[in-house]
């Protein structure tokens, strides 16, 4: 993943002028496709967020999040809505994985949509609206038309990053033509880099006259062992004779063998008839013993065991089956002894519920007690309330709880109607608000006359200001200064930078001593004369190389020969067909000189010369015959060391006059430079130095238009200064002579700057206008006060008219409530609330006496359901017997029943259980004595007490029939196949003493054999390591596999080699097929867009020839003198060759465009490297662009809004901000 959440991208070559997409779809044109809106259902920090980017008809988007907000999960949104989330994401970390959710609308054509949601998973992850609903993957795919993930971050999305690896990618390729327009076509930046690490891969395997590399080195080593396998000698003859002497030991060994086995399985089947002699006696005595057991019967081993724990178990059923019986008997009498009351538990509920009602009864009756004083209570409390209101009532009895009428009539000549009481409520409330108003309206008069006053005495001390209208004139149209001195500053620093650059440039020029005015005047050699030289010096490097190379590679094959002539010499001393002939004639010479002697003496020296002649000769031809091929392989290398040596004289020769050449080329081409007094380098150098210098040119150009500029700049400064300090002196008298006051206090303007006089003008300015100010102020307020204040007395006659009549209405209205005739509002409230009250209290006390009465009327009711129960259940009773006391009694008598019933009902069950118990017990007991039954038959006896005696018996027999078994077992493993009975017999039969003898014997014979066998196979060790010793064909086999493991090697590395070559030639050869294919048309795009990316400074761009014959990008613009000059991008800014890239990138993706397929382009705040008047220019391409398709710019700078808010108009971008 790239930092910005992109995937790492493939690398694959750009479309060419019509893009191939793979359609899945049956139409032969693929559909557009516009992201609407994109719903962040559960995506990363995002739920429920969506962002709409349906807005037009420019489509050109600008979406702002600060750090943290979600701009990087929104790009990863897009990349797994269109594609689906990855397996592995690190937007799960809010919602699981399950519930991620990411929706999106899809515009197809121009009345076409396609809604859907995408889910994390692996099948099934397009959804419909719903959510629920699978959508077939075919309709996305026809959507995307065949643009995979890779293709569409590749060729629709552009980052800060491509950005920056693009145009370090042009200054890598120098400006190569071909990989400028493939790596912007594909949005791959690295395309140098990808192409240096193929070629470095294929250097690393194979190299045409390198050592190192893997393949040449495995060559190598193939040649050596190769020559090894030759260098093998052929077998000796003794070889033969070894070979038949192992042959012959092999045999003998074989034959000792045999009478090893024949010997060891003798002694094994008499170790047999001895380990018999054991187990025969053994096994006769079991068989003798099981024919007295036969009438005993076969008894498995859990017989006993069984027959125990039959009769544990039916001794223990029996016993349990009596104490059942004891304890059912029991229980039968309880449950006769126990009578049941029928009478009281057939109305039990309704006892239940009097003698709960009981309770209730003696509440009631204190209730009844405690209300009966309430009563009383709130009787005193209303005659009371009613003496306090002035109201007389007749005098009663207080612990009558039933009425006071008294009372009741004077309380009903109290109360008055809700009209009258509403009357009341609304005088009393507009009471304060018309004294308020009133008070208000006579204070405001008041007001408005001190103000009139105040404001008519401050104008009568004022005089009219002066007129500011010339000084404001002034400093408008000069305007303020700090943006005029900010961009003189700006010059000037410019300047100073260009005039650093040109000091610079003239120090890595090695012209320091030269001045500017003087550099551009140098007769500096023409390009042609430099490429003459470096042809001329790259045909004489060439030359030396190789013949270098040549004396390097000849020296070394020398110093190889030599060493493998030494090592013949040294391993033997190898005589050479001249050795021969010199001895031949050596012997001729001894053999004539035999023939020619004339006594005894001289014919005797001459036959023993002449037979050392003949033996030296012989020794030479054997010698010969014997390393045949070494002497052939000496002689060769003698002869080849003659012919190197020619050879290498020769190239002495030719490095003697190369050298002699490149001199004097090297003398002119330094003759070139001295008359400017220039030290040269190598031609490359000095190319690079021409267009450094031509750089300086155009810099000191530069610097004297730069040092124009700030004359003018100086010059406008002085003009606006004076007239600025004319404005304010004027301004400054006319103040003076309005105010009175001296010229004394006239400023000194002197030397001011020009910013220190523009502030004291704008604060002179100030003052006269304040002061005009506050003298119009002061005419409009006392023309304002004199029209309101008759209006304000005229409000305050009608408020105390108000008031007037206010006081009329209050007396009707509380008349018959009070008979004060001036009772205030609050009076009046204060003695209605008491009349609520007495009225209240009233209510009161009629719902205490109402609940008494009802209180009543339940008590009877009690009392005739207890004296009812007491009939049904012929229950007794006494006179003086309460309803609540008999309840009670009641209760009693049933929880009495009640038990008598559970208790009976207990014993009820309990006899039941316990007969079913006992059932089922029976049954058990009657299964165990089927049980004892049965063992008895199996046993054979008449009684159960007979059993153990039997398994007594059975359990010998099981014994002595197991020892049988096994003695039976080990004679049949002993016999073998002979019949067990026959092979105890012959056992039988056997001698102890002689058998003892026999095994000693076999057993001495078997130790004599096996040491003589291991001697002869000690002996064909021996001699098989002597075979070997001799034998090269271990060696040979083992060269052979190194052989063939080093070709496999080879082939191996060979066939990656092939790989890369092919990938780099392919690769090339696209880059070309895409330059020749989309050059013009991408070209024609793009230099409009870099022209505006460079706000003019270059006028496009163009491909031209290089040094190299290839075809390179240049930059074109216009020089001081108007001609047409082209820079190579290699020597443009950071900044500048990110703008190539970038202008190349948005042709490239334009020209994709224009063949129908309308994609949206993606945008990662790819303008943040560049100024803001270049960011401007992007920003206005990109607003172009989204009328041909949508632009979606993703950014975390603020300003980028900014920006595009200053130089895009409202409808051609549309602005969205991410939730922080």
């Amino acid at each position: 993943m790239t930092p910005n959440g992109w995937p790492t991208l493939s690398i694959r070559p750009p479309p060419k002028s019509t893009p191939v997409f793979k359609v899945t779809s049956k139409h032969s044109q693929p559909s557009p496709m516009i992201l609407e809106q994109l719903d962040l259902l559960a995506f990363g920090g995002f739920t429920n967020h969506t962002l709409d980017l349906s807005a037009g008809p420019r489509r050109f988007h600008v979406v702002y999040g600060p750090n943290e907000s979600g701009k990087s999960t929104c790009l990863r949104a897009i990349t797994a809505l269109l594609y689906g989330v990855p397996n592995q994401t690190t937007d799960n970390y809010l919602h699981a994985n399950a519930k991620m959710r990411i929706g999106g609308t899809l515009r197809t054509g121009d009345e076409q949509h396609l809604e859907f949601i995408r889910r994390k998973g692996r099948q099934n992850t397009v959804l419909k609206p719903d959510g629920k609903t699978a959508l077939d993957d075919q309709v996305l795919l026809r959507v995307l038309g065949g643009v995979d993930q890779a293709a569409f971050h590749q060729r629709f999305a552009l980052s800060h990053e491509q950005l920056i690896e693009g145009g370090k990618a042009i200054l890598e390729s120098q400006g190569e033509l071909g990989e400028i327009l493939f790596a912007a076509g594909a949005g791959v930046g690295k395309l140098r880099a990808i192409l240096a690490q193929l070629e470095s891969d294929e250097r690393e395997l194979f190299a045409a006259r390198a050592r190192r590399t893997i393949i040449n080195g495995a060559l190598s080593e193939l040649d050596e062992k190769r020559t090894e396998m030759k260098g093998l000698q052929t077998l000796p003859a003794s070889y033969n004779g070894l070979c038949e002497s192992i042959e012959q030991a092999e045999q003998q060994a074989s034959q000792i063998g045999s009478q090893i086995a024949e010997t060891r399985q003798e002694l094994l089947c008499n170790q047999a008839y001895e380990e018999a002699r054991k187990i025969v006696p053994l096994w006769r005595h079991a068989l003798e013993r099981l024919g007295e057991l036969a009438a005993t019967p076969m008894l498995d081993d859990e017989f006993t065991a069984r027959r125990r724990e039959a009769s544990a178990n039916h001794d223990a059923l029996q016993k349990s089956a009596n104490e059942l019986q004891s304890e059912l008997s029991g229980s039968i009498e309880r449950q006769k002894s126990l009578v049941l009351d029928q009478s009281i538990l057939e109305h039990a509920d309704q006892v239940v519920t009097l003698f709960q009602s009981a309770a209730s009864r003696q509440s009631a009756s204190v209730e009844r007690s405690g209300l009966v004083g309430v009563v009383q209570d709130q009787q005193r409390q209303l005659r009371q309330t009613l003496a306090e209101l002035d109201v007389v009532v007749a005098e009663a009895d207080l612990f009558d709880s039933t009425s006071d009428s008294a009372v009741d009539e004077a309380i009903a000549g109290l109360q008055f109607s809700d009209s009258a009481h509403a009357r009341i409520t609304e005088l009393a409330s507009e009471s304060e608000v018309l004294r308020q108003q009133e008070q208000v309206a006579s204070e405001q008069v008041q007001t408005l006359k001190r103000e009139l006053d105040d404001v008519t005495e401050e104008l009568e001390q004022l005089t009219l200001p002066a007129d500011p209208q010339l000084l404001e004139q002034v400093l408008g149209e000069i305007g303020p200064p700090r943006e005029f001195l900010s961009n003189r500053d700006q010059a000037r620093e410019s300047h100073e930078s260009l005039r650093r650059d040109c000091e610079q440039l003239l120090q890595q020029l090695g012209i320091a001593q030269k001045t500017l005015e003087s550099v551009a005047s140098l007769n500096v050699p023409s390009t042609n004369q430099i490429e003459q030289f470096e042809q001329s010096f790259g045909t004489l490097d060439r030359t030396l190389d190789q013949i270098k190379t040549e004396q390097s590679k000849q020296t070394k094959r020398r110093q190889k020969l030599e060493s493998d002539l030494a090592t013949l010499q040294t391993e033997h001393d190898l005589p050479s067909e001249q050795s021969l002939v010199d001895a031949r004639e050596h012997r001729d010479q001894m053999l004539d000189q035999w023939i020619a002697a004339s006594t005894d003496e001289q014919r005797l020296q001459a036959a023993q010369n002449t037979r050392k002649g003949i033996r030296a000769s012989d020794q030479i031809v054997d010698a010969l015959r014997l390393h045949q091929q070494k002497v052939i392989k000496a002689d060769a290398i003698r002869s080849e060391l003659v012919q190197l040596q020619d050879s290498m004289k020769q190239l002495d020769v030719e490095l003697t006059s190369t050298l002699a050449e490149h001199a004097e080329t090297t003398k002119g081409w330094e003759s070139l430079w001295q008359d400017e007094g220039i030290a040269p380098g190598t031609t490359n150098e000095m190319r690079q130095w021409i267009a450094r210098y031509q750089s300086l040119v155009e810099r000191i150009g530069s610097l004297a238009q730069s040092q124009s500029q700030l004359d003018r700049f100086d010059e406008k400064q002085s003009r606006m200064t004076e007239r600025l300090g004319n404005a304010v002196k004027l301004a400054w008298s006319q103040r003076n002579v309005s105010s009175g006051s001296e010229d004394a206090s006239r400023p000194d303007l002197g030397d001011l700057p020009l910013e220190s006089l523009h502030d004291l003008a704008t604060g002179l300015r100030s003052e006269l206008n304040r002061a005009l100010l506050r003298h119009n102020q002061l005419l409009e307020k006392k023309n304002e006060l004199t029209s309101t204040l008759p209006a304000a007395q005229t409000k305050h006659e009608f408020c105390r008219n108000r008031r007037q009549e206010w006081d009329e209405a209050w007396k009707l209205a509380t008349s018959k409530i009070i008979r004060e005739e001036n009772a205030t509002p609050a009076v009046i409230n204060a003695r209605i609330k008491r009349i609520n009250d007495l009225l209240q209290l009233k209510r009161d006390r009629d719902s205490t006496l109402q609940r008494i009465r009802t209180l009543d009327r339940d008590q009877q009711t009690y009392e005739q359901q207890v004296n009812s129960m007491l009939e049904l259940t012929e229950h007794p009773r006494q006179d003086r017997d309460q309803a609540a006391e008999l309840a009670r009694s009641l209760y009693e008598r049933l929880q009495q029943a009640q038990a008598s019933q559970q208790e009976h009902k207990r014993v009820a069950e309990s006899v039941h259980s316990l007969q079913n118990k006992l059932t089922k017990l029976n049954e058990n007991l009657q299964s165990a004595s089927s049980v004892l039954d049965q063992l008895r038959r199996e046993a054979g006896v008449d009684t159960v007490d007979e059993l153990p005696m039997v398994e007594r018996s059975a359990a010998e027999k099981r014994r002595v029939q197991q020892e049988f078994e096994n003695a039976k077992r080990q004679l049949v493993m002993l016999a073998g196949k002979t019949d067990p009975e026959a092979f105890a017999t012959h056992v039988e039969s056997l001698d102890q003493g002689e058998l003892s003898e026999k095994l000693e014997s076999l057993q001495t014979e078997l130790k004599r054999l096996s040491t003589q066998r291991t001697e002869i196979e000690q002996q064909i060790g021996g001699l098989k390591q002597d075979r070997r010793r001799i034998d090269g064909s271990d060696r040979a086999a083992s060269l052979n596999q190194d052989v063939q493991m080093i070709l496999g090697r080879i082939s191996h590395h060979a066939e990656r080699w092939a790989k890369l070559r092919i990938a780099s030639m392919v690769m090339r050869q696209a880059i070309d097929h895409y330059r020749r294919a989309n050059e013009s048309p991408v070209l024609k795009i793009a230099c409009d867009a870099f022209s505006k990316l460079t706000l003019g400074r270059y006028s496009g761009l163009r491909p031209e020839y290089d040094d190299k014959d290839r075809w390179a990008l240049v930059g074109v613009r216009t020089g001081s003198d108007g001609s047409e000059q082209t820079v190579p991008v290699e020597l443009m800014s950071d900044g500048t060759r990110d703008s190539v890239f970038l202008a190349m990138r948005l042709a490239s993706i334009e020209h994709q465009l224009s063949s129908g397929r309308t994609f949206p382009v993606i945008v990662d705040d790819c303008l943040i490297q560049l100024d803001d008047a270049r960011a401007a220019a992007g920003l206005k391409l990109f607003s172009e662009l989204s009328t041909k398709t949508q632009v979606l710019m993703f950014t975390h700078h603020e300003h980028v809004l900014e920006l595009a808010n200053d130089v895009l108009d409202q409808d051609a971008y549309h602005p969205h901000r991410l939730p922080t």
